[in-house]
């Protein structure tokens, strides 16, 4: 699939932090760690304006029916980018595209507080 988009997400949680900030954005909204899969998370605004109304949507959780805003699930994904783009991986930057992705089941385990 080609696509010409502003930001790709590969997601594993639906939310996000926003750094310092006491706040989270829902931005994968199928993602799930239990399920396997990867989310992939494509949002493609061609503007300023498309670029508000994305985040504004997004802020209240309407993520159907806008072409602008794809989402797929699946193991493994490549994502290339002409020319190459820097990647960040939880805050860090690592590199630039090509990046490859792929789901190793039961690789970590989570400890979570009760």
């Amino acid at each position: 699939m080609k696509v010409k988009a502003s930001m790709v997400l590969l997601a594993n949680a639906s939310q996000l932090g926003a750094g310092p900030l006491p706040v989270e954005f829902r931005m994968a909204p199928g993602a799930s760690f239990q399920d396997g899969l990867i989310d992939v998370c494509i949002y493609a605004p061609r503007n300023l304006p498309e670029v508000a109304r994305l985040l504004w949507r997004v802020s209240r959780n309407q993520f159907g029916g806008d072409d602008q805003m794809i989402f797929f699930q699946t193991r493994r994904v490549r994502i290339e980018a002409d020319p190459p783009v820097a990647i960040e991986i939880d805050g860090e930057l690592r590199g630039e595209t090509p990046i490859e992705a792929e789901v190793a089941p039961l690789a970590a385990r989570i400890l979570v507080p009760r």
